[in-house]
């Protein structure tokens, strides 16, 4: 069957075409390929720290795609969306799952098949105005029905979680920013005031 042509195609609509026709049996593991390049994330977790983790190989390809088609700008569809990363090792087919923020985009020639080190393919990013955030009416009830879809119920309970604590430090952080943003104009103004009642006087 003829491959429709993707050019045109959102990243996440390449990314959910490549996931429903990937082949269902085992792949027989291949060297590694020097030559080739994989894609990386680094991620900060609420708690702030730090992680790095290969792309899914659903989203290989397809983030491949849009980099060619839209070479200025094809981090912004990664960079500050949270995806599901794996914390620790999986034991009979689960793991501990925790959504993290992506903040950096690697390209490597480096591959592991260490599941453990690999992203999901779950992965959104909130699009929310500063005055929504800023008084609070942000409730991610989207991300959170995307990101826990599929999970245990553990897993859901510990993505919900992580996804409230999300919420209340980016109104925390919207917050601080508008009060320092009002508080640099305030005293702007007061100094531009100042400059003129002085010019004034010295006139007079």
């Amino acid at each position: 069957m003829r491959e429709p042509d993707t050019r045109n195609w959102s990243f996440s609509k390449r990314a959910l075409y490549h996931q429903k026709i990937k082949p269902k049996v085992k792949r027989r593991k291949k060297p590694h390929d020097s030559n080739q390049w994989y894609y990386w994330v680094q991620v900060q977790f609420m708690d702030g720290k730090m992680g790095n983790y290969q792309l899914a190989r659903d989203l290989q390809q397809p983030l491949d795609q849009h980099r060619r088609h839209h070479p200025g700008e094809w981090r912004d569809i990664l960079l500050g969306a949270l995806i599901n990363v794996p914390v620790s090792h999986y034991h009979e087919g689960k793991a501990k799952i925790k959504p993290a923020m992506v903040i950096r985009i690697l390209i490597l020639p480096v591959r592991t098949s260490n599941p453990r080190w690999i992203t999901r393919s779950q992965f959104i990013k909130p699009h929310y105005s500063q005055v929504k955030w800023f008084f609070n009416k942000v409730q991610l009830s989207r991300e959170i029905s995307f990101l826990t879809h599929d999970f245990q119920p553990q897993n859901q309970q510990r993505i919900k979680a992580i996804l409230t604590q999300y919420r209340q430090q980016k109104v925390k952080q919207v917050r601080q920013q508008v009060w320092r943003h009002i508080l640099f104009v305030g005293i702007s103004l007061v100094l531009i005031v100042g400059a003129i009642i002085l010019a004034v006087e010295l006139i007079i």
